[in-house]
């Protein structure tokens, strides 16, 4: 097992010395019973993937990925209250993991908590600014609340650096959308449609349109 992908999923190597150590018995388990739950998680075996997860803390309770992972897990069986504690769990280990903090910030906007989700979503781009799902998840939120400029400039910025985001198009079409600016909503339907990203344009027009016959 390489030290990199012990190192990543928050397994502390380097001695005072800087020297690297061998990993641990219990240690390795614990690896073996994340990459058990990952495998799990992708087949939707989410039960059998908490368990795994849960192992995997046992056996390393400073696993942030672990506890990252079994937040995930509780928040796709609807058990969101325990994701979040999960994602919190992983933030004490490694308060600068962004993967937790955005993590964080959907399990807030699933429960309709979108101040706090904006809150998580800009703790993630103070670490990584050109993290483009988590802009989009802030546009996202900023768009529930009713704050359609913050909203344009979040899915405009990741448009400035990827033109063809498809989830900042249909976002922003959304925002027009409720600002009965049918001319740019139609825009970004276009955009969507010339990038190939066909759901999510008639999924946009269906809002277009039900706006028109409102």
């Amino acid at each position: 097992m390489g030290f990199g992908l012990l190192e990543k999923l928050g397994w502390q190597s380097s001695q005072a010395d800087g020297a690297k150590k061998e990993p641990t018995e219990k240690e390795l388990l614990a690896l073996h019973h994340y990459q058990s739950g990952l495998a799990l998680a992708t087949d939707s075996l989410y039960d059998e993937a908490l368990e795994e997860f849960k192992q995997a803390i046992k056996k390393n309770s400073e696993f942030a990925e672990a506890h990252n992972e079994l937040g995930r897990t509780y928040q796709r069986l609807g058990q969101i209250d325990k994701a979040v504690k999960s994602y919190q769990a992983a933030l004490r280990i490694d308060p600068r993991n962004v993967k937790a903090y955005n993590n964080l910030g959907i399990a807030h906007d699933s429960a309709g908590e979108f101040l706090q989700a904006i809150k998580m979503y800009m703790k993630a781009l103070r670490l990584k600014p050109e993290a483009h799902e988590v802009r989009n998840n802030l546009g996202m939120a900023y768009f529930s609340v009713g704050s359609y400029a913050e909203a344009v400039k979040a899915y405009n910025q990741v448009l400035q650096a990827s033109p063809d985001d498809a989830q900042a198009h249909y976002g922003l079409g959304r925002v027009y959308v409720d600002l009965k600016n049918q001319e740019l909503a139609l825009e970004h339907h276009s955009a969507l449609l010339k990038s190939g990203q066909t759901e999510a344009a008639r999924q946009l027009l269906e809002e277009i349109n039900k706006e028109v016959s409102e």
